[in-house]
């Protein structure tokens, strides 16, 4: 049988893959071999599966990124010729391939293939085709609710609509760190149910809220209003310089993609740029410049960066000159 799982997603396509190999396994223990399908070409992976389809009598091959690298590279007729080779390949081998969204540093949007592509065209008909993107956050977070509250039940994890609303408001659509923050919760609550005091008390956010409004001070250009309280909170080894200069990179990027289609409508907005809920809303009223200058900004953090990683300077200087000089 051929697998294949594609989206914008990651975790649900980890996730996905990771049943798949579990119900694979229910019968019998199969070996899992991984193949890193982005630098090898199609003769070079049937060879790979054909060996282990002579030597065990049934396994798992788990191929990652092979299309994505395949599309750019291939013609139709080699297209053709793989997928003609590949069903003499399938009954002694399970295949799964799974390709990973990339981020495209120029336009800074996830590259993903659908079903639509055409090197899908000719997939075999018993192949099965999984396409998982990130969970929109269009009428208060509904969507994303309705996905913990299932997963809740599937990890059997009892929690408070209040409670739960917090969370999703304070980690939008990001499932990893819902999952990730429900166990955890989970843990502390001893298996009782999750109230909203217990999201309060341990989630990230709420214990950080005091540094927001002094990244936006510095992305906005008013870093020199705020030393004084960014030197307590390091004081106070609430938080690291590095942290800081991630934080103020994370949303100098963010602002530069919603500056970069400001003119269109808010949920277009979010489709475009894959930011959500009160987060985006909270960018583009302060998204004031033109993207040309969240890009220069952008490039002095970067060149900051790069001179701190490679010894130049040290974390301390390097944050007092990107506070210096964004603007």
């Amino acid at each position: 049988m051929i697998y294949i799982i594609t989206g914008d997603e990651e975790f649900l396509i980890k996730e996905k893959s990771k049943e798949l190999i579990d119900n694979l396994n229910q019968e019998s223990q199969l070996n899992v071999d991984h193949i890193n399908g982005a630098n090898i070409n199609y003769q070079e992976l049937l060879n790979q599966i054909s060996n282990l389809s002579l030597f065990d009598e049934k396994k798992i091959s788990y191929i990652e990124n092979f299309f994505s690298n395949f599309n750019k590279k291939n013609k139709k007729k080699d297209i053709d010729n793989f997928y003609a080779s590949l069903k003499h390949l399938i009954q002694n081998t399970e295949l799964i391939f799974v390709e990973l969204p990339k981020v495209n540093y120029q336009n800074y949007r996830n590259e993903t293939l659908t079903k639509k592509n055409v090197i899908f065209k000719q997939i075999p008909n018993e192949a099965q085709f999984f396409e998982l993107n990130k969970i929109s956050n269009f009428q208060n977070n509904r969507e994303v609710i309705n996905w913990c509250k299932k997963k809740c039940q599937k990890l059997d994890i009892q929690i408070e609509d209040d409670a739960l609303k917090e969370l999703v408001d304070l980690k939008n659509n990001n499932l990893r760190a819902l999952v990730n923050e429900l166990n955890k919760l989970h843990a502390y609550s001893d298996g009782k149910k999750i109230e909203k005091s217990h999201v309060q008390l341990l989630t990230n956010e709420w214990k950080e809220y005091n540094i927001f409004p002094i990244i936006d001070s510095i992305v906005a250009g008013n870093g020199h209003q705020v030393r004084e309280q960014i030197n307590t909170l390091i004081l106070r080894g609430e938080i690291s310089r590095q942290e800081i200069m991630y934080r103020i990179a994370k949303q100098t990027s963010e602002f530069l993609k919603v500056s970069s289609v400001k003119n269109l409508t808010k949920n277009q907005i979010e489709k475009e740029v894959g930011i959500h809920g009160y987060r985006l809303q909270k960018i583009i009223e302060q998204v004031k410049k033109e993207e040309s200058q969240y890009l220069y900004n952008l490039r002095i953090i970067e060149k900051y960066d790069f001179q701190m990683k490679t010894g130049l300077i040290n974390e301390k200087v390097a944050l007092d000159l990107i506070i210096s000089e964004l603007n």
